[in-house]
């Protein structure tokens, strides 16, 4: 009887999670295109943008820490709550200030607030205790952000040029309440004890393989993606529309990486994750050969295709076999890795004199190393069935 009330919370747990994603994705098409007229009002530099995506970055390199003190005193769905009263009070307030430094800041809550509901949902991926359903709501929840991502920047431009921009900030607030309204109908997870959080901890940093390689896909995807759009505004001398078309190519794509993701065992994805390296090479290699627009957008999807594929993937390896605080803290170091990387991804673009970025090279450069990653995971992927072979053959 209890086991089918668990049964019974989870499914719902599962229902409020993909309802909230839905509000948050749209909400997050309304933001950004706000905030990208909005700092381009403020600072018409490419430094603005610049500042905008370290500061996204910065506030999960150490979210560990903050949550292993949080951690103890309250439950996942408070933080969650609590991460949600400060993006609405923090998009009610980017729809009041008028300076560059001001607007940055509060960029900066933003990301740390939206890094410390990324772990605290952690416990709610893995509630079930069981990898099937955790690799399965992983793919649900980037399938909807993805179904989202089709529809979401079309809409909220329209909107926007009807009501002005700045009213987009406003409007970010308004689905982020109703975001609140479903967090609120979620299930309580209590808080570790001390103690027993300090063996979380420990057992959270035993994930080294998928540390690693978030962090060189991070560094690798971001500095693919500036200069992607590099590529398409100076190479191929596209507008906006060609823009949102890329964009919504680059989401969309997670509808069919979420339905791979449901049909893989997921005791096999640390072997698949070679030919995801393999399909990035790929795509920045027939990028650096000077191609069309119709081919640069091919070539999008299979990127967005192979970064959803590598991040979803990455998560599930490491909260299949975790569940609760252990979960959360294990998605806190693996969420720490990935900023480390897209962070330093970044400050390569930005501290580089502008001779060093030819874009064509940079592509060349960025295929070569993912091939290289792709051949080692490869590797990997023989020692680690041959390792689990003998395990299998001692215990007979």
């Amino acid at each position: 009887m209890s086991q089918s009330v668990s049964s019974s919370s989870s499914h719902q747990d599962e229902f409020w999670l993909l309802a909230n994603n839905a509000s948050v994705s749209l909400a997050a098409h309304f933001r950004e295109i706000a905030l990208g007229l909005f700092l381009t009002h403020l600072n018409a530099s490419p430094k603005a943008y610049a500042w905008y995506f370290l500061m996204g970055s910065i506030p999960g390199l150490f979210m560990t820490s903050v949550y292993q003190i949080i951690g103890r005193r309250y439950s996942s769905k408070s933080v969650m709550v609590f991460t949600y009263v400060i993006r609405l009070l923090a998009a009610i307030t980017l729809w009041q200030v008028n300076h560059f430094p001001q607007a940055i800041a509060v960029l900066f809550v933003f990301a740390a607030s939206r890094s410390l509901y990324q772990i605290a949902e952690a416990p709610y991926l893995t509630k079930t205790d069981n990898g099937i359903s955790t690799g399965r709501l992983i793919a649900w929840l980037r399938q909807t952000e993805s179904l989202i991502d089709l529809i979401g920047p079309l809409l909220a431009g329209w909107v926007l040029r009807l009501c002005g921009y700045r009213q987009g900030f406003l409007i970010n607030a308004v689905f982020y309440l109703i975001g609140l309204a479903f967090i609120a109908q979620l299930s309580k997870i209590s808080p570790a004890k001390k103690e027993h959080l300090t063996s979380q901890v420990r057992s959270a940093r035993r994930i080294e393989m998928p540390l690693f390689v978030i962090w060189v896909a991070n560094f690798l995807v971001w500095i693919g993606n500036v200069m992607s759009m590099a590529y398409l505004f100076h190479i191929l001398h596209k507008g906006s529309l060609s823009y949102g078309v890329i964009m919504t190519l680059w989401g969309g794509s997670g509808i069919f990486s979420g339905q791979v993701l449901r049909r893989l065992s997921y005791t096999k994805l640390s072997q698949f994750m070679a030919l995801w390296f393999g399909l990035l090479a790929i795509s920045w290699f027939i990028i650096s050969q000077d191609i069309g627009y119709a081919l640069f957008c091919v070539a999008t999807v299979l990127i967005g295709f192979s970064w959803w594929m590598i991040q979803d993937s990455l998560t599930a390896i490491v909260l299949t076999s975790r569940s609760g605080h252990t979960a959360a803290l294990s998605q806190a170091r693996l969420q720490a890795f990935g900023e480390m990387g897209s962070f330093l991804g970044m400050l390569v673009i930005v501290l580089l004199p502008s001779r060093a970025l030819h874009i064509q090279t940079i592509f060349q450069h960025l295929a070569l190393w993912a091939l290289v990653l792709a051949g080692g995971l490869c590797i990997y992927a023989v020692i680690i069935r041959k390792t689990d072979h003998c395990r299998i053959h001692d215990t007979k």
